[in-house]
């Protein structure tokens, strides 16, 4: 009996991190770019994908607009579908069957025509013992394209398996490391977690999955009682954050530009003495703009001079 119950708990899925992640990339992907479908039903079974991506734009450097996703950008096909194992799980063999499932059950509900417009991609921070191996001798390669992916790109199949900790580890301030087996240094650091983008929006990843009954369980956090109000106080919480910090604190980490957003004309030369506003201009640029009268005056200084 105790045997049994192990087993049943060790089977249990995570959905809480699925279900965070999905409303992450919604928030975050202008559907022009790219359309997120999560926990796509894909036939009268109850078979479900974790995300089905349709690119939609392929004018647009999509990894500089959304950085945290930059990773995934290159290896995304017209459609791509998405499996991703939480940190508390990891990918087996059987995932890479299912997966293949998936992507013949995308390919036929999508009318894709050819294997080569529909991509895989496995998230994952742990794998299951041997996992190269298992997939090299089920006739695929497994080639590290690089740190933290491996490709199989042959025969217009595309499958890719993404080590989200490797990842994670380079780049320290993607909010990728949310979702990998990083994550606890994270919630143990708001200072490191606050100079992430979409501070706010992690805020309420880490509020939900630090609580336990959501992460070791198969809860749609979305229905549970105080999600709206969680939502509703992110920003509040951001804008209290902000203030306790000091004016160094605030602006490190932005661009000039940035820095002087939202600031009038005006109000960005206050601090600066006259000669060294004009120390930049040519004698001509700085006598563009002057009418008649101020020329003249301009004329009579340089003659007492």
């Amino acid at each position: 009996m105790k045997t049994e119950t192990k087993k049943k708990d060790k089977q249990t899925s995570y959905a809480a991190w699925h279900f965070v992640l999905a409303d992450l990339l919604v928030r975050i992907i202008d559907p022009k770019d790219l359309e997120i479908y999560p926990f796509e039903k894909l036939g009268t079974l109850p078979l479900e994908s974790d995300f089905i991506i349709i690119r939609k734009n392929e004018g647009k450097d999509l990894g500089k607009l959304y950085p945290d996703f930059a990773f995934m950008m290159p290896y995304l096909g017209k459609y791509t579908v998405v499996e991703y194992k939480s940190p508390l799980d990891r990918l087996t063999f059987n995932d890479f069957d299912t997966v293949r499932t998936y992507m013949m059950l995308s390919k036929r509900k999508h009318k894709i025509v050819y294997d080569r417009d529909i991509h895989v991609i496995s998230l994952a921070s742990k794998f299951e013992k041997g996992y190269p191996n298992y997939i090299k001798e089920n006739g695929f390669s497994y080639r590290r394209i690089k740190k933290g992916i491996y490709g199989h790109e042959r025969k217009d199949h595309h499958f890719y398996w993404m080590n989200l900790k490797e990842i994670g580890d380079k780049e320290p301030e993607n909010l990728i490391n949310i979702f990998s087996s990083n994550y606890k240094y994270y919630w143990q650091n708001l200072d490191k977690l606050s100079k992430m983008r979409h501070f706010e929006l992690l805020v309420y990843v880490c509020e939900t999955l630090s609580k336990k009954e959501y992460r070791m369980n198969n809860i749609d956090i979305r229905q549970t009682r105080g999600y709206d109000k969680l939502i509703g106080t992110i920003d509040s919480m951001r804008k209290e954050y902000i203030a306790s910090l000091d004016v160094e604190e605030r602006l490190m980490g932005l661009k000039p530009e940035q820095r002087l957003m939202g600031l009038k004309p005006e109000e960005v030369l206050s601090g600066f003495k006259p000669e060294e506003v004009l120390s930049g201009f040519k004698p001509e640029e700085r006598l563009a703009g002057l009418n008649t009268e101020e020329r003249k005056k301009l004329r009579e200084l340089l003659t007492d001079d």
